[in-house]
């Protein structure tokens, strides 16, 4: 039984498509999280008059839920309807017209919906660190598998 080692070709490729699939990885894990929080919950102005007096006057506007961007529906909705009125998202954001979508910025909004007022809570947190690893290990991966097909070509 003869073993023998992988062509040096070979080996490029493999590191290659593990700097990939790691760079892939990274990427992904940078990308901004928003986290949509139900904190307060009246079934009127009136009954939140006390909550919305304990912030300032420009975080005490109450936003109609029909002016917000579709993400930002969404993210309010399925959080009120979360058991632990908390929506957690992945991914790029749409820059809505009320949250402000930069990274570890903690946005407090009233927002009137259903005939309720909410108190709405959302943090988005990114990982530049991350994202940036995985835009390198994804052009070493590039390169890599670029230079082993190539060498493998060459040297046949």
């Amino acid at each position: 039984m003869d073993l023998a080692f992988p062509e040096r070709s070979q080996i490029i490729l493999g590191i290659g498509i593990i700097c990939l699939v790691a760079g892939t990885g990274l990427l992904y894990l940078g990308f901004p999280t928003h986290t949509t929080s139900i904190i307060e919950q009246e079934p009127s102005e009136e009954a939140m008059a006390t909550v919305v007096e304990s912030y300032s006057a420009s975080e005490s506007n109450i936003i109609e839920f029909s002016t917000l961007s579709s993400a930002e529906q969404t993210a309010v909705t399925r959080a009120s309807q979360s058991p632990q009125l908390t929506y957690t998202d992945r991914g790029a954001s749409d820059s809505g017209s009320h949250f402000e979508y930069r990274n570890d910025v903690v946005n407090r909004y009233f927002v009137s919906h259903d005939g309720s007022v909410y108190l709405v809570h959302v943090v988005v947190v990114m990982s530049p660190l991350s994202m940036g690893g995985g835009v390198l290990s994804g052009i070493a991966g590039i390169t890599l598998v670029v230079g082993g097909v190539w060498n493998g070509r060459r040297s046949d």
